[in-house]
């Protein structure tokens, strides 16, 4: 199978996904969905094992990169500030839930830098022994 035939495929299948969702969500069925979904992704995984050539080159790994880089400083500013927020809100108000949730959506700000930093080490590390 050609990367072009992938395209097609992979845009039919897309549309499967779409269409099972949708008529699940009209007949309030949440187990069609789920189905729809796992159906698509078995798909895809079924098709994407017989292309011929590679899907991915260097230009689409070092784009996903970026935007992977790019995502993660954004959410985790996001959410340092919402943690921010939330504990200074909780605090002015003596609201001790505000102050809770902003306490954990620190902790997980704090859990997204460390596993950054650890992945980041580990391949920096792999790389820099390969050249």
């Amino acid at each position: 199978m050609t990367i072009k035939t992938f395209k097609k495929v992979y845009l039919g299948i897309a549309i499967f996904i779409l269409a099972s969702v949708v008529i699940a969500v009209l007949v309030d069925n949440l187990i069609l969905a789920l189905a729809g979904l796992f159906i698509g992704i078995l798909l895809v995984i079924l098709f994407s094992i017989k292309v011929k050539t590679t899907v991915s080159d260097e230009r689409t790994e070092a784009i996903s990169g970026r935007s992977a880089y790019i995502t993660f400083h954004i959410i985790t500013l996001l959410l340092g500030l919402l943690s921010f927020f939330f504990i200074i809100n909780g605090y002015i108000q003596k609201d001790f839930q505000s102050e809770s949730l902003g306490v954990t959506l620190c902790y997980i700000t704090l859990l997204s830098i460390t596993i950054y930093a650890i992945t980041y080490r580990y391949f920096n590390k792999i790389h820099s022994n390969n050249d």
